[in-house]
């Protein structure tokens, strides 16, 4: 059932229950900070979002004059004694960059360490003090840039169980830019067939991440594995990297690898042999040959594998 709002009800005795509070329908707990000494009794009176429950419900009770439902009146003769938030701390899980969400990025998850450990309540409620118009604040602490602008944001995290006690925290918010040029760093731009090389994405203004960067090989010369972006070189010739985005900022461009044959092999084949035994380098015979590795055979001849 959809709440609209809760109504909290206070008195001595069933018959003088009074309304102390109202909160939203949204709310799990509420605390009573200046409720009298001895002994007193609680009730809940809810109004329901839809007229239709409402309706529904008023049918199924003989006393339909009220708007609202009532629950059941408990007494604080039955309560166990809360502990109340002292001090809320705000932390950020992602740990590269502790102070600035750029766009690229998208999000912060947000923690709120809350003390006592023991507190009876350990929930907080998530909001925006300034800033709202840069970023959205969701209710389990998810910051997410919103691409219209620059500047700062003041997030706070608030207990839930009345004593008022919140923690803020400033987070610089740099908004929606797409790159402005792109990059491919490799060691060297020379490799032999059969050798490895790790491929860096590099990205302008250098604050972004280069995750949108997409490289791939335009020909047969080398092979690109996009889980690592490791280039092995496949046959003599000059091997195309090409590299485009996919951030909106339409930027292509290409980049030559030239792949040469290594001495000693003399034989570069995507076919193998039942007669031939095969052996790597370090002399261990092998049953099923890999794409991209150098063998030795049992006439001794070094052949890559393509």
């Amino acid at each position: 059932m959809d709440i609209e709002s809760y109504r909290i009800l206070r008195g001595t005795s069933t018959d003088n229950l009074t309304q102390i509070a109202e909160v939203a329908g949204s709310l799990q707990n509420y605390t009573d900070i200046s409720a009298p000494a001895g002994t007193c009794l609680y009730a809940i009176a809810y109004v329901p979002a839809s007229t239709q429950q409402l309706a529904e419900s008023c049918a199924m009770r003989s006393n339909t004059s009220n708007a609202y439902m009532l629950s059941n009146a408990v007494s604080t003769a039955e309560a166990i004694e809360a502990v109340a938030a002292t001090s809320i701390e705000i932390g950020i899980l992602e740990k590269y960059d502790s102070k600035t969400i750029y766009n690229g990025d998208c999000r912060f998850h947000l923690t709120a360490t809350m003390l006592p450990t023991n507190a009876s309540l350990s929930g907080v409620k998530w909001s925006i003090v300034s800033g709202d118009n840069i970023a959205h604040l969701s209710s389990d602490g998810v910051l997410t840039c919103k691409g219209l602008d620059w500047g700062d944001v003041v997030v706070r995290a608030e207990a839930t169980d009345g004593s008022g006690i919140y923690g803020e925290k400033t987070i610089g918010v740099k908004g929606f830019y797409n790159y402005e040029d792109i990059d491919l760093y490799m060691p060297k731009t020379t490799i032999e067939v059969g050798e490895k090389m790790q491929l860096t994405r590099v990205a302008y203004p250098s604050y972004l991440k280069a995750s949108s960067i997409l490289v791939n090989a335009t020909n047969n010369c080398i092979y690109i594995d996009h889980d690592n972006y490791v280039v092995t070189g496949v046959e003599p010739g000059s091997g195309i990297i090409a590299l485009t985005t996919r951030d909106g900022s339409n930027i292509s461009k290409q980049i030559t690898l030239k792949v040469v044959q290594p001495s000693g092999i003399e034989q570069i084949s995507t076919a193998t042999s039942n007669t031939t035994k095969y052996y790597n380098l370090e002399g261990v015979r092998v049953q099923s040959l890999q794409k991209g590795h150098i063998y030795i055979t049992d006439k001794g001849k070094k052949i890559f594998i393509k």
